[in-house]
């Protein structure tokens, strides 16, 4: 075991109980010059030494230095103290010496062991008498003929945290029985001892006791164990009979809520007996502890046994209402160890085999994904047979789900691992003869971001090219956005920052070609509000599994408060609008190609919904003209317009400023623009205080199309730092302006 055990005690509870006294620090080691002066360039030769040279009626730490401390001398301690190691770290520091621990006379004095090893000598032993005792990750060992912890007369309090106890003649013993119930012992590891405990009216709780001869030999009084293993002891119990709340034990006990099943420690040959999560599924200790006891440090029902095994349950809900039945989603804690008999825990058919059992009525339908260039779903037939139900489930896939619309879906609950977004890919494939593919990925990052930031990591070997510069488009169930045209650099329709990404989010991407195989979110920073999109209430349609994206811009002085859209006398889409460019999901597998779409526009203040009017875009001209647009001509999604005329000429617009190429960019990038007529411009960067680093161009351009290249640098020459700039392109038909990154 034993450096695995010790190395892992010194981090495996951040409970520690260091005394809330301030007091003074002193070393002991080897001094660079004999006796020494207890600092830490000199520290006191030994022990005994530093005993005699520490102020009285001060609260002192002796603090050792790696070594080993085994002077054949017993050291009686009338005082305040705290011993400890300098590494906190067990097997550092190795102590042989005798210890008599007391307080005579008021107040009573407490006493601290802290990160270190004490070692049987065949004469060595801790007493304390009449004392405080506090412990927190040390090692007892090899007191063969002894024990290395006596505790003799009244006790004001004793507390053991995160120690092991192995190979003693007894672990602990309470020499006059006189203990009580004034000690603790917590989260402590006792194996290989004769009798692992002799002690009275103490609370064990979450202890593991394994491999002893005797597990506890109390004399006087009846202690009570929680929330413990003791398994595989030779006699559980030689004296008065303790109380035994949600323990492991061999044999019948007294109390409620225990279990008598293998623990299954993780390597007890070799001495770890910390719990095993292996593809037999976990052990039975793991979350099986008191629900009553606090959690876990992770946040878990609290296991049984001295170290609990770190994982995440987590519970998905489906809100079926309105009736949907339909929910975009990935799946971010998962148990991809555990496959017992062959069937791994993260097969669809597994995870979700209570909503796929007539009991009394399915709830599931179907599941589908999109995932690494493969596509295909999970489906039943009329005589309930289950297909492509192994498939494997992981946090970077995503799944469309189809229950029944008119069930309320039981919850999911399962008790996994988080991936982690920093060093697990989403697969990214851009497409082959078949056109190109959709990538439904899961957005597993623990918290809420915005989607241009999720999305903004460097392509590794990508020039300065982020992963956003290759998706042409982004779908989540309630929201998209597009860029006009599947090239680099083509202009968003929706500004991808309007929105955010929450945990548990699928997004359906395709890409541009040349975008790389795999893909990292970008995770930092404070968590952001979720970006939440209302449902309308004025019109009614069918939600489907998936949608064409309509795009339009709406006049800003004239927006409406919802809009629909209709094919014929059916509504396919409608959407609240909180902005003046709105995106519509269009259902249209059961519209008729050959119809033409009809806008209605909802006042709150006017009632009934009127038609509208509206422009289609005609990428052509790069500008809206006067036009129906029909279903069967929508392609990748359909984009118009709605803003006043004179707000939207059918003519070209006068200057088409595009985004900054790449971006965020480091430290080149390209600013391009088209011009509809020969206009004099002025292209200028500008930094976040409105201050101009540098004129990029001032000339007369001729009509078409014109691209510059930033080097980074200010007007001088000089490279700028990293940051956030703005480039603004002047022209006497008006000003625009985007925001670019230049990140080092």
């Amino acid at each position: 075991m034993s450096a695995t055990i010790l190395k892992s005690l010194a981090i495996v509870l951040c409970i520690t109980f260091c005394s809330v006294l301030s007091g003074i620090d002193y070393y002991v080691g080897i001094p660079t010059s004999a006796p020494g002066t207890g600092s830490l360039q000199n520290p006191y030769e030994s022990i005994e030494y530093a005993l005699t040279q520490l102020p009285a009626n001060e609260y002192c730490t002796l603090i050792f230095m790696p070594g080993i401390y085994d002077n054949d001398v017993t050291h009686n301690v009338n005082r305040q103290l705290k011993l400890r190691s300098s590494t906190l770290v067990p097997i550092d520091v190795v102590v042989s010496e005798s210890f008599i621990f007391v307080s005579l006379g008021q107040p009573v004095h407490t006493i601290e062991l802290e990160g270190i090893t004490f070692k049987g000598n065949n004469n060595n032993s801790t007493q304390i008498h009449d004392s405080a005792l506090l412990i927190d990750n040390c090692v007892f060992e090899d007191y063969t003929n002894s024990t290395p912890l006596n505790f003799d007369w009244d006790l004001v309090n004793v507390s053991i945290q995160n120690s092991v106890f192995r190979n003693n003649d007894i672990g602990i013993s309470d020499m006059n029985g006189n203990w009580l119930s004034r000690g603790a012992v917590q989260n402590c590891l006792f194996y290989a001892n004769r009798v692992a405990l002799s002690i009275n009216g103490a609370l064990l709780e979450n202890c593991t006791i394994t491999g002893n001869s005797v597990a506890n030999e109390g004399r006087f009084g009846a202690n009570t164990y929680r929330n413990t293993i003791l398994w595989g002891n030779q006699t559980l119990n030689t004296g008065l009979s303790s109380i035994y709340y949600y323990c492991d034990t061999q044999a019948e006990v007294n109390g409620a809520e225990n279990i008598s099943i293998d623990p299954r420690f993780e390597d007890p040959l070799n001495e770890i007996y910390s719990l095993k999560w292996d593809v037999d599924g976990p052990s039975p200790c793991i979350d099986a502890g008191d629900p009553n006891s606090t959690n876990d440090p992770d946040g878990t029902r609290r296991d049984i046994g001295y170290q609990y095994y770190p994982h995440e349950v987590k519970t998905y809900s489906f809100d079926n209402s309105p009736e949907r039945g339909i929910f975009w989603r990935c799946f971010a804690v998962v148990d991809h160890i555990s496959a017992p008999l062959g069937t791994a825990w993260n097969e669809l058919g597994y995870m979700f085999q209570d909503h796929m059992a007539l009991n009394p009525t399915r709830q599931l339908e179907e599941i589908y994904w999109s995932y690494d260039g493969y596509a295909d779903h999970m489906y039943h037939d009329q005589l309930d047979q289950w297909y492509n139900d192994t498939y494997i489930v992981t946090a970077p896939k995503g799944f469309k789900l189809y229950f029944d619309p008119y069930q309320q879906p039981d919850d999911l609950i399962i008790s996994g691992f988080r991936a982690d977004p920093t060093i697990v890919p989403v697969e990214w494939y851009v497409g082959g003869a078949g056109g190109y593919f959709s990538n439904w990925v899961g957005y597993f990052v623990p918290q809420t971001q915005n989607i241009a930031f999720s999305f903004s990591g460097l392509i590794p070997n990508g020039d300065g090219a982020t992963y956003l510069d290759y998706i042409y488009s982004i779908k989540t169930q309630t929201w998209s956005t597009s860029r006009q045209a599947r090239v680099l650099g083509s202009r968003w329709i929706v500004d991808p920052s309007r929105f955010t990404f929450s945990e548990g989010t699928m997004v359906e991407l395709e890409l541009i070609d040349g975008a790389p195989t795999e893909m990292y979110w970008q995770y930092f920073g404070l968590p952001l509000n979720a970006y939440v999109r209302s449902y309308p209430s004025e019109f009614s349609y069918t939600e489907k599994l998936d949608y064409t994206p309509l795009y339009v811009e709406l006049d800003p002085s004239n927006l409406p408060d919802e809009i629909g859209v209709y094919a014929g006398d059916k509504c396919i889409g409608a959407v609240v609008v909180d902005n003046d460019v709105m995106d519509i999901n269009l259902y249209l597998d059961d519209a008729k190609t050959d119809g033409e779409l009809q806008i209605a526009f909802y006042y709150a203040t006017k009632g009934k919904p009127e038609l509208q009017k509206y422009e289609v875009y005609d990428p052509a001209l790069s500008s809206f003209v006067p036009a129906n647009l029909q279903l069967g001509d929508l392609g990748d999604y359909g984009y118009i317009s709605l803003k006043a005329e004179t707000e939207n000429p059918a003519s070209p617009s006068a200057a088409i400023l595009e985004q900054n190429y790449p971006n965020p960019f480091n430290p080149i990038t390209q600013i391009a623009f088209s011009l509809s007529k020969d206009l004099p411009v002025k292209l200028d960067i500008f930094n976040v205080k409105g201050q101009r680093v540098k004129s990029v161009c001032d000339s007369d351009l001729a009509a078409g199309k014109h691209s510059y290249v930033w080097n980074g640098d200010n007007q001088a020459g000089e490279p700028v730092s990293s940051g956030i700039y703005f480039y603004q392109l002047t022209t006497p038909e008006g000003v625009f302006s985007n925001k670019m990154i230049l990140m080092k």
